[in-house]
């Protein structure tokens, strides 16, 4: 704005105030209204005359302003040259370009302290110092040994004989690898904590010497990485170690036990069925002996092999006297159709026909009636035939018990559970770890991010303290 911009609405204001008080001296009679407005109007002409007020270049503030009432026009304010104008722009801006270079600088300085500086610690120790690592991956699957299918023939019936064991099982090598019994193992077996206490080895990686089984532990697990593939079936490990022979016979070794447990997954399951089978067999045994003895004494006690054999001649007996009853009725109902009978052949025939009757009804009575031993034959042949019975019985459970103990001795004598090494454990050429520059890119985009962090925490804390 220039200054006759500036002092134009001054000029302005005075002489509407000047011509507003003659007109409110003048005119006694106006309104409340009229004269409030003139006072607001005379207030804001005062307000605006100060704004515009000239500065005094010594001390920098505003000249005081003269009154209103009875006094003459204020000074105009002192009008700057272009030069000078130019002059103070240049100032301002050479100071604002002065700030700014030293928020420049002191962020960089904060940037290379908090963000570069540890990063350069981060990339040294991955690109110098850092103990190059070998990883030597595997993978394997359990499978279980089924009985083919009846009829099956050709490559189906090879395919349905083997197919992938449960989840439970491959989860269950998948703990025993990762747990603190193969640790000791392989402690043990292929010096683990040795190898990692070795000074070669990088302060940051190297195991302690006095270190803490808890601590061998954690270092454990972080070297071998043990996952399951729930979609696939596939178990697949990777060990990590200083060298790359070390590595692979770790992971030889670490499979070779978990084929030892896959083994031990069902051994107890087999020996208990091989126990029940057994026990089953010789209660079966038992039991046929004590019905075989059964049968003997009742042999013995009543003093005949069998009793159905005896019954079955009593009948043949029996129905042999019958035929004779028969023929001899027929005989006499013959003589006496006659118109004179013979009166001695007719008695001779009844004597002979009641003797008969008496013989079948005596013969029928020893079979029901109580005989040798106060027992009667057929009471000796029905618990004879129980007995034969019971042993027959006990001897078709003891043929199933056998055959049950023969499956059970195919089933313990045969693997029902293998482990599959797909992908054989192989060493690779070159150290797998550290992978020098993803590691320091990490390093320094998590060095910047808690910076930022930081940062703008402690802007918005400064905030609300200065509010």
């Amino acid at each position: 704005m220039s200054d006759e911009v500036r002092n134009r609405p001054a000029t302005t204001d005075a002489t509407a105030q000047n011509a507003a008080e003659p007109a409110e001296a003048f005119t006694p009679g106006a309104s409340a209204r009229e004269r409030k407005m003139r006072r607001r109007a005379r207030r804001r002409a005062a307000n605006m005359a100060r704004v515009l007020a000239p500065i005094n270049p010594e001390t920098g503030e505003n000249l005081p302003v003269p009154s209103q009432e009875g006094e003459a026009e204020p000074p105009r304010p002192q009008i700057e040259s272009p030069e000078e104008r130019e002059a103070r722009i240049a100032e301002i801006q050479r100071g604002l370009i002065r700030r700014r270079r030293r928020r420049g600088l002191l962020l960089l300085l904060r940037l290379i302290f908090f963000v570069v500086l540890p990063t350069a610690v981060a990339g040294h120790y991955y690109f110098l110092t850092a103990t190059p690592m070998y990883e030597t991956k595997s993978e394997f699957v359990i499978q279980k040994a089924e009985a083919a299918t009846p009829g099956g023939s050709g490559l189906g019936g090879i395919l349905s004989s083997f197919g992938l064991a449960d989840a439970k099982d491959s989860i269950a090598v998948q703990g025993y690898l990762t747990s603190l019994q193969a640790m000791n193992r392989l402690d043990a077996e292929q010096g683990f904590i040795r190898r990692f206490q070795d000074p070669a080895i990088d302060v940051i990686q190297r195991l302690p010497p006095d270190a803490s089984h808890s601590e061998a532990y954690e270092l454990y697990r972080r070297h071998v990485i043990v996952g399951f593939d729930r979609t696939e079936g596939i178990i697949r490990m990777r060990v990590i170690a200083p060298d790359r022979a070390t590595s692979e016979s770790y992971s030889r070794a670490l499979i070779s036990y978990a084929e030892e447990m896959v083994d031990n997954l069902s051994a107890r399951a087999r020996e208990e069925n091989m126990r029940g089978a057994e026990q089953s067999f010789a209660q079966r045994q038992a039991d046929v002996r004590a019905a075989a003895k059964r049968v003997l004494e009742l042999q013995q006690q009543y003093d005949t092999f069998s009793a159905e054999g005896e019954l079955q001649i009593d009948l043949s007996v029996i129905q042999a006297q019958e035929l004779e009853l028969e023929r001899l009725k027929r005989k006499l109902d013959e003589l006496m159709a006659n118109p004179r009978p013979n009166a001695a052949q007719k008695e001779v025939l009844e004597r002979q026909i009641a003797f008969t009757e008496k013989a079948i009804a005596s013969r029928r009575a020893a079979l029901t009636a109580s005989g040798r031993n106060g027992i009667s034959l057929a009471a000796i042949n029905s618990q004879l035939q129980m007995a034969q019975s019971d042993l027959a019985a006990k001897e078709q459970m003891r043929v199933i018990a056998l055959n049950a103990l023969e499956q059970a001795r195919s089933e313990a004598a045969r693997q029902v559970r293998y482990l599959s090494v797909n992908v054989p454990p192989i060493a690779p050429d070159e150290p797998t770890y550290p992978r020098r520059l993803e590691n320091t890119a990490v390093a320094f985009f998590v060095f910047l991010g808690i910076y930022i962090m930081v940062s703008l925490t402690a802007s918005i804390l400064r905030e609300q303290v200065s509010v």
